[in-house]
């Protein structure tokens, strides 16, 4: 008999419903994701910002990968970069928001500042 029980044990019966997982709820990986969505709404309102100033003639754009591969482009690349270094080091996304945040805020004043 002792023999028979631990056999049983070592099987699994597969008519038993999977235990669910912990649920993941560490408030880094919400941080995250914010950091995330951040770092590509400040990519749009950069780009937004740049069509608009270059658009209405008061500046040409520097960035010459942009010019290579359009505003369009830029934001797509930004956003697929973002997404794997949000997937492979999501802390490392604080570097490119604090610099997209630096880039906005210098479109915004120079725009104002060229504006007649």
């Amino acid at each position: 008999m002792p023999t028979r029980v631990a056999e049983r044990d070592l099987v699994i019966d597969l008519r038993d419903p999977p235990r669910p997982a912990p649920a993941e709820t560490h408030p880094r990986r919400n941080t995250d994701f914010v950091l995330l969505v951040a770092l590509n709404a400040l990519n749009l309102l950069d780009a937004l910002l740049t069509y608009l100033v270059t658009s209405a003639g008061l500046a040409v754009e520097g960035n010459p990968l942009v010019g290579w591969m359009t505003l369009p482009g830029k934001v797509v690349f930004v956003a697929a970069l973002s997404f794997v270094l949000w997937k492979l080091r999501p802390r490392a996304l604080w570097i490119p928001v604090v610099g997209y945040s630096a880039v906005v805020a210098y479109t915004i004043a120079g725009a104002l500042w060229l504006s007649p």
